[in-house]
């Protein structure tokens, strides 16, 4: 599981929600209001779950076949373009965020000034509110109901408004704002997104007001519309920014909920399920796809003083995803054996590995460099007589493990150019990252080294990782 860069997660969500609208302008009014419901509650899932699983993006695959998409991946590569592209898009985040965070704070600082309790309902308290704010469900842990003063002069009107706000909570429709506000939050930039949370808005209260008036007789329904005329005198805090229901919508909304009371002629139930269904599969394709450039945070670390020295990157030649999943398996059991579990391994791009190094990672007495070349690049023996050196390759074959007491001697079988490059009194074993052995002429047989000698577990763990090979070259960039 990787996440989603900004780029990919904005085309996504845009597509999203041009299929949502479109169903909406076509058939919306001949769904069930709960269609148009659960397909908002999917967008919203894709939104804050920015992640991918597995496979490749359908979308954005065919979008990077076009050259306007080849050029914007190549200038993602950059580094500094994501830079500043997750920096802008992190303030405009947080701006956003703490906007909507003060807002409903002041908004529910009025409510509670200006409330008086009207009495329990369901559990829930339910208080008159000033006939200047408008009727809502407001909270999300212990929500209450706000009825409009403005209802008082009909008893019908605040049994409606109750009726109302009560569907809300059993629907979680205080929630369903909750996860609202936060896609604006994530996609403050996407005029789409803004666009798509005040239809999100609007349908949520035509399904609520279908709830609460299923199996209603025509005199109860004109009783309703008159009091959602009667409450629409006040229209006060922007909506999209408070977590309540039903607190204001425009005359535009207003009109389309009028012109659904009473609305009983759906599709069938088959053809909403295909609705349905149809957005499953596009949330499906974004869920299990890859970005346009995927893994792009990776090269947003490398641009960070402090860890730039902690991200390494190697491209895989001629090589196939099983070849990479095999490379990102083995360092995953080097990086464990190298005692650097909080490392991470992942894939980028189709060719490519990064291997990256928790900020409270320590390096030892050697760099980061020497260290992601150890757990990335095959293994090779040095050995080392005075200040010569000489490379000697290790297989399965010419490996072995003799039990001496409570020691484990590991044995290399080496060549005639190797055994006569050890015609020393001493000799010392090494790999790129540490020192193994030093030895002298006993250690040394007619066909074969000691290379390392400690308890057996240790000698165990250190033959596996001389065996661990890489299926094909590992170059960094």
């Amino acid at each position: 599981m990787q996440l989603v860069d900004i780029v990919t997660i904005t085309i996504e969500s845009s597509l999203l929600i041009l299929y949502i609208l479109l169903i909406r302008a076509t058939i919306g009014s001949k769904l069930h209001p709960w269609v148009m419901k659960c397909l908002w509650g999917l967008l919203g899932l894709r939104v804050v779950v920015p992640v991918h699983f597995a496979g490749r993006n359908p979308y954005v695959a065919a979008l990077e076949k076009l050259g306007l998409w080849k050029l914007l991946s190549k200038w993602l590569q950059g580094g500094s373009a994501v830079l500043w592209i997750y920096g802008i898009w992190f303030v405009g985040v947080l701006g956003c965020f703490l906007v909507f965070f003060l807002s409903n704070c002041k908004f529910s600082n009025m409510l509670k000034r200006h409330r008086e309790l009207y009495g329990r309902k369901d559990g829930l308290l339910v208080y008159f509110v000033d006939g200047d704010i408008g009727s809502c469900l407001e909270g999300l842990i212990f929500p209450k109901i706000y009825v409009s003063r403005l209802a008082e002069v009909s008893v019908d009107w605040c049994k409606w408004i109750v009726s109302h706000e009560l569907c809300h909570y059993r629907f979680w429709d205080n929630w369903y704002g909750f996860i609202r506000n936060t896609c604006l939050v994530l996609q403050w930039f996407n005029p789409l997104m803004w666009y798509a949370a005040k239809c999100w808005m609007e349908d949520c209260e035509i399904e609520c007001d279908y709830r609460v008036l299923k199996n209603k007789n025509r005199e109860e329904q004109l009783v309703y519309g008159e009091c959602l005329v009667a409450m629409a005198t006040r229209r006060p805090e922007n909506f999209l920014q408070n977590v309540t229901t039903g607190n204001s919508l425009s005359d535009g909304s207003l009109k389309k909920r009028i012109g659904r009371i009473g609305e009983q002629k759906y599709m069938s139930f088959l053809t909403e399920m295909a609705v349905v269904f149809a957005m499953i599969l596009m949330l499906a394709g974004c869920f299990l796809g890859k970005g346009l450039y995927e893994n792009s945070w990776v090269y947003l670390l490398k641009q960070l003083p402090y860890m730039n020295e902690r991200v390494y990157i190697y491209s895989l030649e001629d090589a196939n995803e099983r070849d990479q999943q095999k490379v990102i398996a083995n360092m995953e059991v080097r990086k464990g054996l190298r005692y650097h579990e909080d490392a991470m391994v992942i894939a980028v791009g189709e060719k490519e590995v990064a291997l990256i190094f928790s900020p409270f990672d320590e390096a030892w007495n050697t760099s980061f460099e020497m260290l992601a070349e150890t757990i990335a690049f095959d293994r090779e023996v040095v050995f080392v007589v005075g200040e010569d050196y000489h490379f000697a390759e290790v297989t399965e074959e010419a490996l072995s493990i003799e039990q001496r007491g409570s020691k484990s001697f590991l044995w290399l079988n080496v060549d005639d150019d190797t055994r006569a490059f050890l015609d020393e009194d001493e000799y010392k074993v090494c790999d790129i990252y540490y020192w193994l052995f030093e030895g002298t002429q006993e250690y040394i047989l007619e066909d074969k080294v000691c290379i390392a000698y400690h308890g057996s577990s240790i000698i165990e763990e250190l033959k596996e990782d001389l065996l661990v090979q890489n299926p094909c070259e590992l170059t960094e960039k």
